[in-house]
């Protein structure tokens, strides 16, 4: 399986109500498959788990939950809470089949997924980070870890039992051997080339390098290379070289305004604010991303100075994790991050939707404006952002930096409030 990004998926949230299998480090929450199943998904996780602490040296979580629901309405999909949690969706039982039979490399995606799962908890600041680099190390590292399954395990591993080395290193090489090799497994070989230069125990301590590294958002990556050089001083030559190949294909530009975000003293405004938009409507849906912020743009009034005093979300909180933080965005017309605020989830309610207002520093807006929000949502806590349909063109969804994906159903329901000098 070729598992997805929580940056590229709508969460969901679901969580299956039936069995349940522990085993040490693993826990398997399932419905609609057989116990086999469950049984190998868990050693398969219990086992790739094992690899990652000491092969790779990763601090894992010392409990990794799996949800498997089935649904025949919705398509198969695997996919992690950056913590310690991944959720696999299918069809039916039968999507557990070897892949062969199936199309779908289970065994492989658990490795692969539980990848994503140790970068992420080390590589928390990865804004930089294009999606082929992300699939590409957890594609090398599932590969990897596939071999080592096996060593562990034994070819007996699968309900369903077929020789999965084919599925681990050599299908990686065979991916790069392609004549026109994908994103993915471009970037899946430059992660391999590191291995060569580092070795696989140094990826845990380049991501803890990366995470605090000085980044320039708009040329991340002189930042970045910088960090490695430090860090391995014997190894500068290699490493500048294998960057100049690896950073175009592992990093993204941010885009950032020029427009001034001129701050202005709140006694100094009117105290009569204007709402925008006026009415947003009745919820008709809502949705919830990880990964992403949802946005909405706006116009001022008029050609004048107006200066953003608070923005409004209509959601309900899901998970129990009030304390989580997101991160209110204004950008430019053209998408470009002008300031950033951090919020709590707190006053979102767990149980119902409402109009949650949060107040902003009196900041100058550009005469055509878009506000997003990123709730860092994961499967398991995030928030649900209604919509309503009356009205559509003005939303869309994407990471903070970059341009957003048009979101059709709707527009989200979300307010500012602007004001001006007196």
């Amino acid at each position: 399986m070729k598992a997805k990004l929580v940056l590229a998926f709508i969460i969901l949230a679901t969580i299956a109500s039936g069995e349940e299998l522990t085993i040490p480090h693993i826990k398997v929450e399932y419905s609609g498959i057989e116990a086999t199943q469950a049984r190998a998904l868990a050693e398969t996780l219990a086992a790739a788990r094992e690899v990652y602490v000491s092969d790779f040296g990763f601090d894992m979580p010392d409990t990794v939950r799996l949800n498997v629901t089935v649904d025949p309405q919705v398509g198969t999909q695997l996919f992690n809470d950056a913590v310690d949690m991944l959720f696999l969706k299918l069809k039916s039982k039968d999507d557990l089949r070897r892949p062969s039979v199936s199309g779908i490399f289970n065994l492989y995606g658990m490795c692969h997924e539980l990848g994503h799962v140790a970068m992420y908890r080390l590589l928390k600041q990865r804004e930089w980070l294009t999606d082929d680099a992300a699939e590409g190390w957890a594609h090398y590292a599932g590969s990897r870890l596939v071999d080592r399954v096996y060593a562990l395990k034994g070819g007996s591993l699968w309900p369903d039992p077929y020789d999965y080395r084919a599925d681990g290193t050599p299908r990686l090489i065979n991916g790069l051997a392609a004549a026109n090799p994908s994103g993915v497994d471009r970037a899946a070989g430059e992660w391999l080339l590191l291995e060569e230069i580092l070795g696989q125990r140094a990826f845990a301590n380049v991501f803890t390098l990366w995470n605090s590294a000085t980044v320039d958002p708009a040329k991340p990556a002189g930042g970045l290379l910088a960090a490695l050089v430090k860090s391995y001083a014997g190894k500068d030559a290699a490493l500048t070289a294998w960057w100049a190949s690896a950073a175009p294909q592992f990093t993204k530009r941010k885009l950032v305004s020029a427009f001034s975000p001129a701050a202005i003293a709140a006694e100094r405004l009117t105290g009569t604010s204007v709402l925008l938009p006026l009415d947003a409507g009745v919820k008709d849906g809502q949705m919830s991303f990880g990964g992403a912020a949802v946005w909405r743009s706006f116009k001022t009034p008029d050609s004048g100075e107006w200066y953003i005093r608070a923005v409004s979300a209509f959601g309900e909180r899901y998970g129990d994790a009030p304390d989580l933080k997101f991160a209110v965005v204004l950008a430019d017309g053209d998408w470009g991050v002008i300031q950033t605020w951090e919020h709590s989830y707190a006053p979102f309610d767990d149980s119902k939707f409402k109009w949650v207002r949060v107040e902003i520093p009196p900041t100058r807006v550009p005469a055509a404006f878009k506000v997003g929000i990123d709730f860092n949502a994961s499967g398991s806590d995030g928030i649900y952002v209604g919509y309503n349909s009356s009205t559509k063109g003005a939303s869309a969804s994407g990471a903070p930096g970059a341009v957003g994906e048009p979101y059709f159903k709707g527009d989200w329901m979300i307010q500012v409030e602007l004001d001006r000098a007196k």
